[in-house]
């Protein structure tokens, strides 16, 4: 399956979900930022999963690209919220991997599918 080019997952792109990332799921004193734990670097991957967010993430991204993230992140919030929200699933999906606390490997009787 080709991708549209307004499908296409750019370098200016990723770091724009970087930014936004970071300030929709912010580090805490317990916990890592999607972008410390390279939501950037595994969005690709998460937006094969999830097919039916591509149209809104990359609208969200386009719609936040030329400005302060938090600030475009309030405004794609007001105007476009399911754009917002796309951005923000996929964001938060990364902080579920194992490997972003740390975990290389689950073990235990059922382990061998995940």
């Amino acid at each position: 399956m080709s991708s549209s080019k307004n499908e296409e997952l750019t370098a200016e792109r990723r770091e724009t979900f970087r930014k936004i990332s970071e300030v929709l799921i912010p580090a805490t004193s317990t916990m890592p930022s999607a972008a410390e734990v390279g939501a950037q670097s595994t969005v690709g991957h998460l937006l094969d999963l999830r097919p039916d967010l591509k149209k809104a993430f990359f609208r969200g991204l386009d719609a936040c690209a030329s400005e302060d993230a938090e600030a475009a992140a309030r405004r794609v919030n007001d105007d476009d919220p399911q754009a917002l929200a796309a951005i923000g699933l996929i964001a938060s999906a990364v902080l579920f991997r194992p490997q972003s606390h740390g975990i290389d490997r689950i073990s235990g009787p059922d382990s061998a599918h995940l």
